[in-house]
């Protein structure tokens, strides 16, 4: 009876072995594992991470004990193969591991040596100490001639000129070069001539394999762009055959060959079909995996999928391993060119491929505990970034996840609004809501004005509670930029209840106007249909087939770095971790990071609030330039220009003014020298001046750009501290706005104290007291440079 669409076959993974050593024996040893159906990771030092049925370690016994802990499974097998005399004593008594004691690993006595090595391992015995070393060896006394040895008698030779009295070889051995006849030993000659046969043999075996094997990598190059599994497994099964046809014709080679083996071009070979081999196996293992959790019905919803924890660890350990495989076979490709094969093309696949995969391993393990973390419900922020708000856009709407260990159990849409009225009281607003905004009250909708989002998602946590009585185990922020960057990978999206309209990347902000707001009006539920119709299209399509997750990861990777996608959670434990990945959305503690010597820290962030109640921010281009300047007493002024351009029309997709309640997070005490707008000067009790947190001072100001028009605001500050002789480090961090769109950010440093050296970037122009250096603002920026006396 077959299965139906929506059941999936559990895989059952092969047991996993590490090889870790320099010796050329383990190609040999990881071929026999292979064989036995053990999928096989061969390096020349250890892995970041995984953890292994079976772990082979040639040499090394310092570390025995760290990847004993680290990398060994818990009924896992653990083998020491110490060739070099080393003192074992301390990894004598410890559980699950033998050690084998052999002589000196020679190339003759390679696929007897495996065979003993894979018999001790596997094989159940008390004994943990196997000594295989030669016990006896030769004295020196044993290559005397044994008659003479029997007589005990040793006759020297006699000294005399002439030459006819003098041994054969003597004579020979004072004759000029040119009248020696050299002859070649046999043992030598053979092999040379079975090799030069061989090789006219394999260079026309190897012309026609490996013209085949480009077309094949072509394919796989294209199914893997299209993210076509199944087609994508083929190509590589195809290659597979290839490199094990290859590698049979390799390995029976070793005999007549053994000789040669340590010649760099056969020992580099045979290097190159493990690693192919290694990441071939890996990969078709990750496609199998990828393919037993995608759902093949594209109605199913991802509330239908279910990941178990363990199916999730699985997903973690085969990832991991497919990044080593990748990271091998680009090195071993790198060492042996390969006649007619285009390795410029591969190498660059690979660094693409190599790219993808380490963004998913850098988001699953960090995933699994913020989702796989029993029953929780998180309150969404919906933030629209084309009203920009402080920690990223206008909440207009919310929603309600609620997950179980990665199940999504269930996702409602509200409307802001909604929950806004059932408000009961009056709540104060931040003064500048008040000032500025004209707004009494406070609200859920406006609860994000603190740009240190851990901050608004707790009061946006209180206002949830205090209107519809839920209470949440932590606050998501989505700004409307993260979908715009999935729709980039998952395709357009047709929403058959608004008439089969189209979404894409490029239209989706100025379809959602057309839906929510041209069609608004009292009681009106088109915002909320209209992005629950997204929602459950981007859920469609994530469990769809021909996804490309690891471009998804991609995606996700970058709207964490930009902040279009942030974390707040109750649960300390979990928040630090989101804290330590730089995911939480803080306002950076003004320090020096990573460096030992006198450091300067120095930074700023623009942070803007759209006041307009329109949508003027997807209209607005804006410019940044930063100009530091160190005077001969160490004072730093630092003139900051902002060049706005606002290209919207009145009435146009809610366009208009763009009344921008600016903000200016300087060190604390940071002194204005003067401030312009359009060459008009703005006096100082313009600006609202607060303290925040224990290190800054806000300097606030109401920018009002009209629509089609530009404007420019210029604002000069000295820091309260000076440069002195002893810093020799200065770092200026920038931080980035979530949700503003990227800019260009253009930066000089320039000096007349000390000669500037840059750190961490290459300045455009650089004349030890000036610097010129011209970024974006996608990111957080740390500039760092390095101070020295002329």
């Amino acid at each position: 009876m077959p299965l139906p669409k929506t059941e999936k076959i559990e895989t059952i993974a092969s047991p996993l072995a590490l090889i870790v050593g320099e010796s050329q024996i383990t190609n040999t040893l990881s071929q026999k594992l292979r064989d036995g159906g053990c999928e096989v990771i061969e390096s020349e030092a250890f892995p970041k991470s995984g953890k292994f049925n079976y772990l082979f370690q040639f040499g090394g016994v310092s570390k025995v004990k760290d990847s004993y802990l680290k990398y060994l499974k818990t009924a896992g097998k653990f083998l020491f193969i110490d060739y070099q005399s080393e003192n074992i004593t301390e990894i004598a008594k410890l559980d699950r591991i033998k050690i084998l004691r052999v002589e000196n690993l020679n190339p003759w006595y390679f696929q007897k040596l495996s065979d003993e090595i894979l018999k001790i391992a596997f094989t159940h015995s008390t004994k943990n100490i196997i000594d295989i070393r030669l016990q006896d060896k030769l004295p020196e006394s044993s290559l005397i001639d044994p008659d003479l040895k029997k007589n005990k008698i040793l006759l020297p030779l006699k000294k005399t000129a002439s030459v006819k009295n003098q041994p054969q070889e003597n004579i020979i051995s004072q004759l000029p070069k040119k009248y020696v006849r050299k002859k070649i030993s046999p043992f030598i000659l053979w092999p040379l001539i079975i090799f030069t046969i061989l090789l006219f043999f394999l260079s026309v075996l190897t012309y026609w394999q490996v013209n085949q094997v480009r077309q094949i990598i072509d394919n796989a190059q294209k199914h893997f762009a299209s993210s076509e599994i199944s087609l994508l497994t083929y190509d590589l099964d195809q290659l597979k055959n290839k490199v094990i046809s290859a590698q049979n014709v390799y390995n029976n080679l070793n005999t007549p060959l053994n000789p040669f083996r340590n010649i760099g071009v056969f020992r580099n070979t045979g290097r190159l079909f493990v690693s192919a081999d290694q990441f071939l196996t890996t990969g078709i293992n990750t496609l199998s995996l990828i393919e037993s959790i995608t759902a093949s019905d594209q109605a199913l919803m991802l509330k239908d999928l279910n990941i178990s924890k363990e199916k999730y660890q699985q997903i973690i350990d085969t990832f991991n391993l497919l990044s080593q495989s990748t990271e091998n076979l680009k090195s071993d490709i790198n060492l042996q060119a390969i006649p007619f094969f285009p390795q410029e093309s591969l190498s660059s696949f690979l660094d693409n491929t190599t790219n993808q995969i380490n963004a998913l391993s850098y988001l699953l393990p960090p995933f699994k505990e913020i989702f796989f973390n029993g029953h929780k419900i998180y309150l969404l922020l919906l933030q629209n970034n084309m009203e920009l708000r402080p920690t990223g856009g206008f909440i207009g709407s919310v929603g309600l996840l609620d997950l179980q260990d990665g199940k999504m159990n269930n996702l409602d849409i509200l409307d802001v609004y909604t929950i806004d009225g059932q408000l009961k009281g009056h709540v104060d607003p931040p003064d500048p809501i008040r000032k500025y905004f004209n707004q009494p009250n406070w609200f859920l909708r406006d609860s994000n004005f603190d740009p240190d989002f851990a901050s608004s998602a707790v009061q946006a946590e209180w206002f949830l509670d205090k209107t519809i009585q839920k209470k949440v185990d932590g606050v998501i922020g989505l700004n409307l930029l993260l979908v715009q960057d999935l729709l980039t990978v998952l395709g357009p999206l047709t929403l058959a209840d608004f008439n089969n309209e189209v979404i894409t990347s490029d239209n989706l902000f100025i379809k959602a106007q057309l839906y929510i707001n041209q069609q608004f009006f009292a009681g009106s539920t088109s915002k909320k249909d209209f992005l629950k119709s997204i929602s459950d299209s981007l859920q469609k399509r994530l469990t769809g087939k021909n996804i490309s997750y690891l471009k998804l990861f991609q995606i996700i990777k970058k709207s964490l770095e930009e902040k279009n996608l942030q974390f707040y959670f109750n649960d300390v434990n979990v928040q630090k971790k989101v804290e330590d990945y730089g995911w939480a959305g803080r306002v950076f503690n003004i320090k020096c990071l990573n460096v030992n010597q006198v450091c300067f820290p120095d930074y700023i962030f623009i942070n803007e609030s759209n006041f307009g109640v329109n949508k003027a921010n997807f209209f607005v281009k804006k410019a940044v330039f930063i100009d530091k300047k160190i005077n001969v007493n160490g004072q730093i002024i630092t003139d900051l220009t902002l060049k706005y351009d606002n290209q919207s029309q009145a009435g146009l997709l809610q366009g208009g003014q763009y009344t921008n309640y600016l903000r200016l997070f300087l060190p604390k005490n940071s002194v204005l020298i003067n401030s312009e707008v359009n060459g008009q000067k703005i006096e100082s009790v313009s600006f609202d001046v607060t303290s925040y947190q224990e290190d800054k001072t806000i300097f606030g100001f109401l920018l009002k750009i009209p629509e089609n028009s530009t404007s420019e605001f210029k604002f000069s500050y000295l820091l309260p501290e000076n440069l002195r002789d002893e810093h020799k480090i200065y770092q200026f961090y920038f931080q980035k706005q979530a949700g503003d769109k990227t800019s260009a950010v253009n930066m000089s440093f320039a000096s007349s104290k000390f000669v500037l050296s840059p750190f961490n970037f290459k300045a455009k122009e650089s004349g030890g007291d000036l610097l010129i250096f011209t970024t974006d603002s996608s990111v957080d920026r740390l500039f760092q440079l390095k101070l020295s006396l002329p």
